[in-house]
């Protein structure tokens, strides 16, 4: 049933760009799973798992399931890295623990567990041949292209390294063939929650915000109500959605209803 309506949300002649808002862990990446009725994208660890935005969208070129995805520059995460190494440096004094996890996450995500010990000179001389790179993978099945990715978008299985290329991602679109009946009018981005410190891929998510028609705030059941940081995503984004933006309509959606104490709520 789900299906067949979100199928009818875009318009032939002009597909309805979704973009899916929510804090890590809400089963933003579940959700879109679902309604495709594949696992594309990995789910379910309530971690961070990405720093760039990712689309969903029809594969009109082969029956394969694709990623292509985009990696920012050397220069970018040299910027980027020199504000996170002080981040952790300077640490609950001057920010927020969550931005200090935040950093400390990225930094060992990339440069393994030890890294938070190093220099910023100790980091920057390793070679990190993704930066500046597109990089596009193609599978039979939706399961082979997501263990394919999952360092990428996921915090799953580490690579050979032991390490994590998700802090590097500018961004991923996903092709998904065989879903006419829901992508052939409608494309699907999860934006990340919260705002960035690397420039570049600011402007990359305002893009993608302003050319949303449709966004879905995604909230879990059992903090909705409670739970601001839903909104706060949202406020921080309306400037960008109402200033030459396309949005039209926005809808709250609550994920792990099955999670939730019906006496309880009943009371």
């Amino acid at each position: 049933m789900h299906r067949s309506v979100i199928g009818q949300i875009g318009t032939k002649s002009k597909k309805t760009k979704v973009g899916v808002f929510g804090r890590t862990g809400v089963g933003k990446s579940y959700l879109i799973n679902t309604i495709l009725g594949e696992n594309l994208l990995p789910s379910g660890s309530g971690s961070a798992c990405t720093s760039g935005v990712i689309q969903v969208e029809a594969n009109t070129r082969d029956s394969n399931f694709i990623a292509e995805l985009e990696f920012i520059s050397e220069q970018e995460w040299e910027q980027e890295l020199k504000s996170l190494r002080q981040i952790v440096d300077e640490g609950t004094e001057k920010y927020e623990q969550s931005v200090v996890d935040s950093a400390k996450d990225k930094i060992k995500a990339v440069y393994g567990k030890d890294g938070i010990k190093k220099t910023l000179e100790q980091l920057k001389s390793e070679r990190i041949p993704e930066l500046g790179e597109k990089k596009e993978e193609s599978h039979e099945t939706a399961e082979n292209l997501e263990a394919a990715i999952c360092d990428y978008v996921g915090s799953g299985q580490s690579n050979s390294s032991g390490r994590f290329y998700w802090p590097l991602v500018k961004s991923v679109t996903i092709k998904v063939p065989g879903h006419n009946d829901i992508l052939e009018n409608l494309v699907l981005i999860d934006l990340p929650g919260t705002g960035d410190i690397n420039k570049s891929r600011q402007d990359v998510w305002k893009k993608y915000v302003r050319e949303c028609t449709t966004v879905w705030i995604i909230s879990d059941i059992n903090r909705a109500v409670s739970d601001q940081s839903s909104w706060e995503i949202l406020l921080s984004h309306l400037k960008d959605l109402a200033l030459g933006g396309e949005c039209s309509s926005i809808c709250y959606i609550c994920t792990k209803t099955d999670h939730m104490n019906a006496e309880e709520y009943m009371r």
